[in-house]
């Protein structure tokens, strides 16, 4: 997706947001960046299951905080960053989306169902899928995000640098220095990780 196409689905995003649309507004985002948010998050666990538990808990985020949304990054960004939360949130809690719906109002859940079952399905006719496992076998999960929004989503350094340390729209946003210097380190450990690769498909 090209940068004009992504402003055009924020400028989108940003009217139904102005117009009290939400749901139009949450439907907008993840018929946009569903099916590639949902292929770093297979890309990542490896799992069906759990990758669809972690999208679902990453669509309702989505749904509860997408009111509140400021504009201080693109959404594309800023979804990404939420994605990662839902990764990060998984591997530290080990919580489902089924204990998150508890507390959650059923209408959001039933669209964080249905997106993640469309998300699932989308993914699964890709060759992407498979290429993708086979590269990240034998990886922490960290590393393995790290593959998926460099080479999956073909994310540049400084914009992976914000999904994985900046906080999106809540907190101080990276300084320009601070970014570069992120981008910089998330690429000297890139370069690691392709040594790993490298030395598994030789071995």
């Amino acid at each position: 997706m090209t940068d004009d196409r992504r402003a055009t689905i924020d400028a989108d995003i940003a009217d139904l947001l102005a117009r009290g649309e939400v749901e139009a507004a949450v439907e907008r985002v993840l018929q946009a960046h569903g099916a590639s948010i949902y292929g770093m998050i297979a890309g990542v666990f490896h799992d069906t299951a759990v990758a669809e538990d972690v999208f679902q808990h990453f669509s309702i985020e989505l749904w509860k905080s997408l009111p509140s949304f400021q504009g201080r990054s693109s959404i594309y960004t800023w979804a990404y960053v939420l994605a990662r939360r839902a990764v990060t949130h998984r591997l530290r809690r080990k919580t489902s989306a089924r204990e998150q719906r508890l507390h959650t109002g059923e209408q959001e859940a039933l669209v964080a169902r249905q997106w993640s079952r469309r998300a699932t399905a989308e993914w699964q006719r890709t060759e992407t899928k498979s290429r993708f496992r086979e590269l990240c076998e034998g990886l922490p999960h960290e590393e393995r995000l790290l593959v998926m929004l460099r080479i999956g989503e073909k994310m540049s350094w400084k914009q992976i640098a914000r999904v994985i340390h900046d906080d999106g729209d809540e907190g101080t946003p990276l300084d320009e220095e601070s970014l570069t210097r992120e981008a910089a380190t998330l690429r000297k450990r890139f370069e690691r990780v392709k040594t790993k690769l490298r030395d598994a498909l030789a071995g």
